[in-house]
């Protein structure tokens, strides 16, 4: 993996990481949510010690949840039980990059995700291109890849404040193939916050709609019903008129970036010397990211 500097130096100035200048009403957010879920869950907390409550994560999930205190919470036991689920720990999500690679990371990353620059309303892109579906026996890593993204994604604070612009792109893939995990996978997207001020699925004719909107369906029990409302089955030009030419990925006509997996490097690392002032999490000071 290239350092972490020529990998910034790469970016675009749009794209590179600034201060995360939380406010002080944010920050008391991250210190009760942390708190809390210290807490046993009688007590209505999350019954977590503090190697499971790391500032990033709990700095995303509360931005993502609006700062509200006790949906914070509940979205934070979501994404902590799919870390369980897939065999997976904060301290595993960033593993050094060579093990990383050897369990195929740079594959999911290059064959699932885009770098994309920002949306007409100066959020991030969020950017899903899948070809070809996720085999059973690489659930683990595919997982990994995606949460990984989902947070370089929601890294600046405009993206958590804000929201993000969600673009589906299923044009590239040929045909339906089930595999028999595609519930499961849909159920695990859905417990990861997500604030989609745009939601565009292109490229799919009629029968992938309709399995589409079965997923959809399944999911819905486990989605906000405003993210829903916003889903739309377009073709390529309508993303343009949200994305600009040039925030649009790289093969279609985007400005040059760096790779998926140098990107999710850089965007992460904004949080290395990120920790909320006075945390109670043993002396917590940096979020740790090794990736």
């Amino acid at each position: 993996m290239a350092s972490l500097t020529s990998s910034i130096d790469a970016m675009t100035l749009e794209e590179k990481p600034t201060a995360l200048n939380f406010t002080t009403e944010e920050l008391q957010c991250f210190k009760d949510v942390s708190a809390k879920l210290l807490l046993p869950k009688t007590e209505g907390g999350g019954g977590y010690n503090a190697s499971q409550i790391k500032p990033r994560e709990v700095a995303i999930v509360s931005m993502l949840s609006k700062c509200r205190v006790d949906k914070t919470i509940g979205k934070y036991i979501q994404f902590m039980d799919v870390l369980e689920q897939y065999n997976l720990t904060l301290d595993s999500l960033y593993e050094d990059a060579d093990t990383l690679r050897s369990k195929g990371i740079t594959d999911k990353f290059n064959s699932n995700y885009q770098v994309c620059g920002r949306d007409k309303g100066g959020r991030s892109i969020m950017w899903i291109g899948a070809s070809k579906p996720s085999p059973i026996a690489e659930e683990q890593i595919t997982v990994h890849s995606g949460i990984l993204y989902w947070m370089a994604v929601h890294s600046d604070l405009h993206t958590m404040r804000e929201g993000c612009t969600f673009v589906i792109d299923t044009s590239k893939q040929k045909g339906i193939t089930k595999v028999g995990n595609e519930k499961k996978l849909q159920k695990t997207w859905q417990a990861l916050p997500l604030r989609p001020q745009n939601l565009f699925i292109v490229g799919a004719g009629w029968l992938k709609r309709i399995f589409i909107n079965a997923l959809i369906a399944f999911a819905s029990v486990f989605s906000n019903s405003k993210v829903l409302a916003r889903i739309r089955f377009v073709e390529m030009p309508e993303v343009r008129t949200e994305v600009p030419d040039a925030s649009m990925p790289e093969e279609l006509g985007g400005e040059k970036r760096t790779s998926v997996e140098e990107w999710v490097q850089s965007r992460l690392a904004i949080f290395n010397d990120f920790a909320v002032e006075g945390n109670i999490l043993k002396g917590e000071t940096k979020a740790d990211v090794t990736l």
